[in-house]
């Protein structure tokens, strides 16, 4: 949960609140009040700039906008609302944007939105106003408007940070996918170069920490430390018995398989640490069946050419392969390899004794001590090296931290550099508001020009702060306060809180604070989504000014319905878990979902995707339903509703919701399932909302039904 919040925290806390641009409306004023602000038009257009709007009519049409010039503002106006393809309030909300450093748009449902920002860009772009840096808070979202930009031909120079779009079109503008496109380069391979120093110095490091950390130490330490503290266990040691010191020249041979040997010893010191020579004397071969074994004496007369016959099978695994004897071969072998070392065939017994490490100190005899004895007096050489070798330890570790730091600097920065040169090709920067948060010191190099928010009454005010990097000079928020508010964890800091909330109000948007300050809002009102039976709803309680355009009024009828809209109150109560669970559902609701699809898809109007929508206000009740209807039609799962069934999957209903998001079923029609929050600005023909809560009682009576609120 950290990881998601701390771009945001790094970021606010490395900037002076001074720092931020648009100083003059963004605090929050002990007087609440920025009726009486002024707002500046965007510092790039100076006295002499205009803005060319021809972009702005279907037939041709030549417009100017002079921020600074009262008149040309006012003339702008009017004739794009005579003459251009905005209606009215979509031109006061464009006039608006391009004529203030801080503009704020609502947009309630239906009304263009995406459609005012997608133009607001093409004017923006057409005037070479760039770079712009899009943000929007949901990959869904900004990869809708992407598609738009894309589809309009406004520009293709687009750049989109983060790669979890889930448009095939979008996801090769991102910026992983051209910079692996991007032609093989010397920068390319010095960022190679750099990258390979930087894990040689991480294998470094882990190779220090191992010695340190297990106690292990290079054979050179090692050697040091013995000679300097125990001279005449140094002495023994680098003096072994002429016969292990055959088997040790022996066993450096790579093609050697020394008996029970675990790795390679690459000295005297690890030989005597493994217990080279006590594998060699103890070893005792179990026949063919036990596989392969070699020794000086057996096998292919080793360093000095020496062929002391012993028997051998060459049958596999080519001229190096090692022999394979039975207990009696392997023993006489043996023998006769201590007889020509020796002068006698009698294998020297191996030592079992098992001293303290006081009477080993004793002792420089070290060829002569058990395995146990050489682990014991191992382990406290060692120990006695680290503890006596810590101010180099830290020198050491200091040393190879700093190496890994310059490597991984270096690899960086020419890692950045090839990113600014591809973002500064870029008109528009697209990016999530936590992406935007994640890479800050890049866009600071790149250096928008203009904050373009999506979904803006949506978005914390926190992450928006930290997309406003110091060249920011007109930022444009478009969203609407009166619909979804920002999603934070904690109750106690939210708005709705009577208590701490209404101090902090952390899911109170900087859209919202800035309009209920008395910042300018222009508001679009012409919707041209919902039937009049429907916006009539919103027009009686949150859109007064709210008008339906001509191409809403007159729809034919809901086949095989007597009402367009429809209300069904019922006392089925609700199930699920606790309060806050997932898993609320309502199975009345199910199963009248059921039927009432099956009915509109039997009228044989319905029939393509995105015909009928199917909203639920909780994920668990999205679960029931498709799995109710997935043995009759074709259901679709909006990939954002899978994600969050993440923490789930231990509900049997949502287990297969997994195997992928579209599910093969017996009839071809298409019914998209969505929650409600992961719908909005979308569309359908029919669309049937699933609530869920219900107390099954009296509604005026004391038991609360959750969310919903008695007015």
């Amino acid at each position: 949960m950290f990881e998601s919040l701390r771009p945001f925290l790094e970021t606010l806390k490395a900037q002076e609140p001074t720092s931020f641009p648009f100083a003059e409306y963004l605090p929050l004023f002990d007087s609440g009040d920025l009726t009486r602000i002024k707002v500046a038009p965007p510092a790039y257009a100076h006295p002499q700039f205009d803005f060319n709007l021809r972009m702005l009519f279907d037939q041709p049409r030549e417009l100017s906008l002079r921020p600074h010039d009262a008149n040309s503002v006012a003339r702008a106006r009017t004739i794009l609302k005579q003459e251009s393809r905005l209606d009215d309030t979509q031109a006061d909300a464009m006039v608006d944007a391009l004529t203030s450093e801080v503009s704020l748009i609502q947009g309630p449902p239906g009304t263009g939105k995406s459609y005012t920002g997608i133009e607001i860009l093409r004017v923006l772009i057409a005037n070479n106003i760039r770079p712009i840096l899009l943000i929007a808070f949901t990959n869904h979202a900004l990869d809708n408007i992407i598609v738009r930009v894309l589809e309009k031909k406004i520009t293709d120079k687009i750049v989109r940070l983060g790669s979890r779009s889930a448009d095939e079109t979008v996801a090769e503008l991102s910026l992983d996918k051209i910079l692996m496109n991007v032609n093989k380069t010397r920068k390319d391979r010095a960022q190679g170069r750099a990258y390979g120093e930087m894990k040689r110095a991480e294998e470094a490091m882990k190779e220090f920490m191992d010695e340190i950390v297990g106690e292990k130490s290079r054979p050179v330490q090692f050697d040091m430390h013995l000679s300097t503290h125990y001279p005449l266990h140094h002495g023994e040691l680098n003096s072994p018995p002429f016969w292990i010191r055959e088997v040790f020249d022996e066993s450096e041979d790579p093609a050697f398989e020394h008996p029970n040997k675990q790795t390679q010893p690459k000295s005297l010191i690890d030989f005597w640490r493994q217990g080279g020579d006590l594998a060699f004397i103890t070893y005792t071969a179990q026949g063919a069946a036990s596989g392969r074994s070699s020794t000086p004496a057996a096998g292919r007369g080793g360093r000095r050419g020496r062929n002391r016959g012993a028997a051998q099978d060459t049958s596999t695994n080519g001229a190096n392969a090692a022999p394979t004897m039975d207990r009696a071969t392997w023993t006489d072998a043996r023998e006769r390899f201590f007889e020509e070392i020796c002068g006698s065939r009698a294998i020297p017994p191996a030592p079992t004794t098992n001293r303290s490490i006081n009477q080993l100190l004793q002792d420089p005899n070290m060829w002569s001590m058990s395995k146990a004895e050489r682990d014991r007096l191992n382990a406290h050489l060692n120990k006695g090296m680290l503890e006596g070798s810590q101010q180099e330890q830290l020198e050491e570790f200091e040393r190879l931290k700093e190496r890994h730091r310059e490597a991984n600097v270096e690899w960086k920065e020419i890692q950045d550099k090839t990113k600014l040169e591809v973002l500064a090709n870029a008109v528009i920067i697209g990016c999530t508001t936590n992406g935007a948060a994640k890479l800050t010191e890049l866009l600071k190099s790149v250096a928008p020009r203009v904050l373009l928010v999506e979904e803006a009454g949506q978005v914390l005010e926190a992450h928006i702060l930290a997309s406003l990097v110091p060249s920011i000079q007109h930022m444009i928020l478009i969203g609407d306060p009166l619909q979804l508010r920002p999603t934070i964890e904690n109750y106690q800091l939210s708005a709705d809180n009577p208590g701490i909330g209404q101090i902090y109000q952390f899911d109170r948007s900087l859209m919202e604070r800035l309009a209920s300050s008395g910042l300018r809002m222009s508001r679009l009102d012409v919707q041209r989504r919902m039937r009049p039976e429907i916006s009539e709803l919103i027009r009686c309680t949150l859109y007064p000014s709210l008008i339906d355009n001509d191409a809403v009024i007159g729809r034919p009828s809901i086949r095989g319905m007597a009402k367009d809209v429809f209300f069904l109150d019922h006392r089925h109560a609700e199930g699920g878990a606790g309060e806050e669970s997932v898993s609320k559902i309502n199975t009345f609701e199910v199963n009248m979902i059921k039927d009432l699809v099956l009915h509109l898809l039997r009228q044989g109007t319905y029939t393509e995707t995105g015909d009928i929508v199917v909203l639920c206000a909780y994920l668990g009740q999205l679960v029931k339903i498709r799995k109710a209807l997935a043995d009759e039609v074709m259901t679709v799962i909006d990939e954002r509703d899978a994600e969050q069934l993440v923490d789930h999957r231990d509900d049997e209903d949502v287990a297969g919701i997994f195997e992928g998001t579209v599910q093969q079923v017996k009839i071809s029609s298409r019914v998209l399932l969505r929650t409600v929050d992961n719908f909005q600005g979308e569309e359908g023909r029919v669309v049937i909302l699933s609530l869920v809560r219900n107390s099954g009682g009296n509604p005026a009576g004391s038991k609360g039904i959750g969310f919903l609120k008695v007015s």
